[in-house]
């Protein structure tokens, strides 16, 4: 029911449409956002392997890597060998493009903001900042390459048909233990009203608002 909703609020999935039939999937088990990003290094990197992203002072988070000159700082970076990356190379490489929504995820459901799923192979979310859920984590992968994607054979590179597979062992039983099903009821109910007519008005307003303050800010 949660992985339902979640696909049809960010319009990946057609109402009715089976869950297998999708072009995107999600895996809701997760205990939160670093959790989930974790889990889909652990899932599609081997140790040190080269990992690229924004620094922590530009936007970045610890989650994604994080080091000084002399030293580690998070466990991504001890892991993998995480540096700052250079815009539209995914492609020419065929690196695996994360996004991790966390923080406008709220924004992301409400159509404010672009959404990352256009450009993404992986996005990466928590449900309790804009989204206004219960604390969790959830991991959206596609199931089909995406277009324009370069499917190289060296590794690191994953195929778009083994993220599903490889995205949910990593979680369990690599990371986790049991889910926590009632944290993921929550999220269910949660999707539910951010989708519902009357709910979506009340969500909408304030995150539209939290936009427009961005702006003149």
């Amino acid at each position: 029911m949660a992985q339902n909703r979640l696909l049809e609020l960010f319009g990946l999935k057609q109402p009715g449409q089976p869950l297998d039939e999708a072009e995107w999937g999600v895996n809701v088990q997760p205990y939160s956002g670093s959790p989930a990003n974790l889990a889909v290094y652990t899932g599609l990197l081997n140790p040190h392997d080269r990992l690229m992203g924004l620094h922590l002072p530009d936007g970045g988070h610890l989650t994604h890597g994080f080091a000084t000159l002399t030293k580690k700082i998070s466990a991504t970076s001890i892991f993998f060998e995480s540096m700052p990356y250079g815009l539209n190379i995914c492609d020419s490489v065929g690196a695996i493009l994360l996004a991790d929504m966390s923080h406008i995820s709220g924004l992301v459901a409400a159509r404010v903001v672009p959404s990352p799923f256009t450009h993404a192979d992986v996005v990466s979310s928590t449900t309790h900042k804009t989204l206004r859920g219960p604390r969790s984590g959830m991991i959206f992968y596609r199931r089909k390459a995406r277009p324009g994607a370069q499917e190289l054979q060296p590794p690191p590179y994953v195929p778009a048909d083994q993220l599903e597979s490889r995205l949910n062992n990593a979680v369990f039983p690599s990371l986790q233990g049991g889910p926590h099903e009632n944290v993921i009821a929550g999220v269910a109910c949660m999707a539910r009203e951010v989708s519902q007519v009357k709910s979506s008005i009340c969500f909408m307003h304030p995150e539209r608002w939290i936009f427009s303050s961005h702006i003149v800010i």
